[in-house]
């Protein structure tokens, strides 16, 4: 069993890693695939599962500006999808995701993570994990 934050950090971690990956040129197709993967599965997940459990620890306008982010998370990374790898575009659009999710990260990790590890009881951080887990892996949840 994996606490939600712990999954979401080791995610943040591979997403930071792909994109690392993804500006060097020896590695860019593959890594830009996988980071797409896995940048639009973490995503939805912590819009489907995360960000509803946690909904009432955060003013409205937080969680607006939160999902804001997303959206333009997403808008970017489908403009890197409609450019060549070797586009001389990309690169600066990559920049831009980067910059993008090196803030919402941080936000969420610094503020965020520590709200919920303060309010949020460690069972129901499991279970959480356990269902995104679950989701990821297309496993059943019972057990």
């Amino acid at each position: 069993m994996i606490d939600v934050l712990a999954l979401l950090t080791t995610q943040h971690e591979q997403i930071d890693d792909l994109i690392a990956k993804t500006a060097a040129p020896a590695t860019r197709t593959a890594a830009f695939a996988e980071l797409a993967d896995v940048l639009t599965a973490h995503l939805a997940l912590e819009q489907a599962v995360f960000y509803p459990a946690i909904d009432s620890l955060f003013c409205r306008d937080v969680m607006a500006e939160v999902l804001a982010e997303h959206c333009e998370i997403k808008r970017v990374l489908a403009d890197l999808l409609w450019l060549d790898l070797d586009d001389v575009r990309f690169a600066r659009k990559l920049t831009t995701l980067a910059h993008l999710l090196d803030g919402h990260r941080g936000w969420q990790e610094d503020r965020m993570f520590t709200s919920v590890a303060e309010s949020v009881a460690v069972e129901t951080r499991l279970a959480l994990g356990k269902r995104m887990r679950a989701v990821l892996e297309l496993e059943p949840l019972a057990a």
